[in-house]
């Protein structure tokens, strides 16, 4: 259906792809996977055909229609959400229109005459089968249920775009895209500003969809639910397997050992060859032997180990300057849209250097809140204290869309920086993975992983004492995610922080919020033990509560008898990764001193030494401990496999 034909981009010296190529089927549901930069957006502008490669090209079928999601909104947003979605249908739209017209005609005694009348009627006829044939007359239908699957309700369809939020404009545009029934749909994030049960109704769709789909998703368990092949971006080259993103991983994993292994054997070989041959070339008798090794190792084919990209961020936030005891209090604070209450009458303290994790089922204002907190709208009623010498830093879920567009990356920051900051602009964004040319590069240029990066990097810029973030590991990588999450554990500032992300925030705050309607809860210890008293397992689980059915409520026992299962299930595991470690670190010293000892024996010498018999058998204690070592590690990974597949 669509072919990548020998691509070839780079970015000055950095190299996205080396003469790659690949195959979209008809039906594929391909996740794209890399590290943020590689060039997963990138691919699919090109498929797109919004970039252009250097060389290589794009061929695809003439029938092939392809519908892109990008990171970035770009509509229309003063007519509202149906019109946008009607609008998908313009030429079902025109037809039905013109039906219109003509059944007018034909019940209008005055033309029953009329020259065109026998036309009129043929064209109503064809018309009605095409509208038939395209389910024309079922366009608001199919609008409202691609709308209240988002999660769009019935009373907000026929409103403005513009009143919405930015993540539900996105929505709007997804809408549109998925109405439109592309042979290849190009998403880039799609769930990034979903909550699970729209997810949940996305990843339902795009199973079932009839075209192929390509999609960018930092969210594991989404592509595992979607997708059936995996295609990774590394280092210029494309790595293409048939398999969903977990179970790409083990084999990727498993490969990488398996050519390390071999990789070691060769290695091994190789210098034991060199041995023989410096052994015997010089001597008369062995000097024929000695040149056939030679031509044995010339026509060797070396084994390589796949390059994986390792950069990554690295930074520290600021020592801030010291703030009040009371970073935060609020009192009886409320927030209404309209006839829609957000919430009301909620009361928060937040002390200096806490790390507060802010959750709430969905609608329930969390972003509205920390909006507020970070004077960024207006409370309706009720006050919003603020502490002495507080200076706050806010990151908000589409933080990105404010930078300015048409201006550099180096540009970006050194409008913000002073004085020591403004002249490490350079090494400052290369602790942001932004090297060599890319600082030159336009905002606008940038996949939406580097501009949340660039985005995080102007935070550092100042040193605020309170960080106010609403999902900040949007658009990052697991690495960069593990990063930022190391960094704010270090933070000496306080800090409030809405996320989905159980494994970011477990260990970084030490307080939660749960938030509703009319009051707010606190929960000490982390999210971990927040989520362990609601006996739920993820953040997502706890959201989707709300929708609980009468049978779930009269399941409770059976569901808490699993739930006790599952933890020491986990606990199993984690005990048995445990001792997959430690048989790893002993083989690790046990393979040097294998080596230390392999090195002696590689002196011609060697077996003239008085105590050569030793060191024998002392490399024969070493081996058999490594051999016993190796049994325990594969019974270890044996049990996490048969473990984990029954998850």
């Amino acid at each position: 259906m669509v072919s990548v034909n020998n691509l070839f981009v780079a970015f000055g010296d950095r190299v996205l792809y080396d003469h790659v190529s690949m195959f979209i089927g008809i039906q594929d549901k391909i996740g794209l996977v890399g590290k943020n930069g590689a060039g997963k957006s990138t691919l699919l502008k090109i498929l797109m055909g919004f970039d252009k490669p250097l060389e290589g090209n794009i061929s695809k079928s003439s029938d092939v229609t392809v519908g892109y999601l990008a990171q970035e909104l770009e509509m229309d947003t003063s007519i509202t959400v149906r019109e946008a979605c009607r609008a998908v249908f313009g030429d079902l739209l025109s037809l039905e229109n013109r039906k219109k017209e003509l059944e007018k005609f034909i019940v209008d005694e005055t033309k029953l005459h009329h020259d065109d009348y026998g036309n009129w009627l043929d064209e109503l006829s064809h018309l009605n089968e095409k509208l038939t044939a395209h389910a024309g007359n079922k366009v608001d239908k199919k609008v409202e249920l691609v709308l209240y699957g988002l999660g769009f309700e019935k009373q907000g369809i026929d409103n403005a775009i513009e009143t919405f939020s930015g993540g539900w404009q996105m929505r709007v545009e997804l809408a549109c895209l998925l109405l439109s029934e592309p042979k290849l749909l190009l998403l880039d994030e799609p769930t990034n500003h979903l909550d699970i049960l729209a997810i949940e109704w996305l990843q339902e769709f795009l199973k079932n969809y009839h075209g192929a789909v390509m999609l960018i998703s930092h969210d594991q368990l989404f592509l595992d639910e979607v997708t059936t092949r995996t295609v990774e971006i590394s280092v210029g080259s494309l790595y293409d397997y048939k398999f969903s993103y977990s179970k790409y991983l083990e084999v990727r994993r498993a490969e990488i050992e398996t050519q390390k292994q071999k990789k070691k054997e060769q290695d091994k070989y190789i210098k034991e060859t060199k041995v023989l041959i410096e052994k015997f070339r010089y001597k008369k008798n062995k000097a024929t032997f000695a040149q056939g090794l030679i031509r044995k190792l010339e026509r060797l084919e070396a084994i390589s180990i796949d390059e994986f990209d390792t950069s990554s961020m690295r930074f520290s936030f600021q020592e801030p300057l010291r703030s009040g005891k009371v970073v935060v209090n609020t009192k009886d604070l409320s927030k209404s849209y309209g006839d829609k209450k957000v919430f009301g009458n909620l009361n928060i303290e937040i002390a200096r250097n806490q790390k507060v994790a802010l959750v709430g089922k969905n609608g329930t204002g969390k972003t509205t809140l920390i909006k507020i907190i970070a004077n960024e709208i207006d409370a309706e009623a009720g006050i919003c204290d603020i502490g002495h010498n507080v200076n706050i830093g806010y990151y908000a879920q589409d933080q990105a869309r404010d930078l300015d567009t048409e201006i550099t990356v180096l540009k970006t920051i050194e409008r913000e920086a002073t004085g020591d900051l403004f002249k490490a602009s350079r090494k400052i964004l290369g602790s942001f993975m932004f090297s060599g040319e890319d600082v030159d590069k336009k905002v606008k240029v940038l996949s939406g992983g580097e501009k949340a990066r660039l985005a995080l990097c102007k935070l550092l810029l100042k040193p605020y004492n309170f960080l106010v973030l609403d999902e900040p590991t949007n658009h990052l990588d697991i690495g960069s995610k593990n990063i930022l999450k190391a960094a704010l554990q270090k933070y000496k500032g306080t800090l409030l922080v809405v996320s989905h992300d159980r494994d970011f925030l477990n260990g970084l705050t030490s307080r939660v919020l749960e938030i509703g309607k009319t009051k707010v809860k606190e929960y000490l210890g982390g999210v971990s033990e927040f989520l362990d008293e609601k006996k739920k397992e993820t953040i997502a689980d706890f959201e989707r509560a709300e929708r609980v059915t009468i049978k779930e409520k009269n399941d409770k026992s059976s569901h808490k008898e699993l739930y006790i299962q599952k933890k020491e299930k986990e606990k199993s595991i984690r005990k048995i990764k445990s001792e997959i470690n430690r048989c790893e670190n002993q083989m690790v010293e046990l393979e040097k001193e294998q080596s230390a000892i392999e090195d002696i024996m590689a002196d011609p010498a060697f077996y003239e030494l008085p105590g050569h018999k030793q060191e024998l058998q002392k490399h024969q204690v070493v081996l058999n401990k490594i051999w016993q070592v190796e049994q325990k590690w594969e019974k270890a990974m044996e049990q996490l496999e048969g473990m984990e597949q029954d998850n």
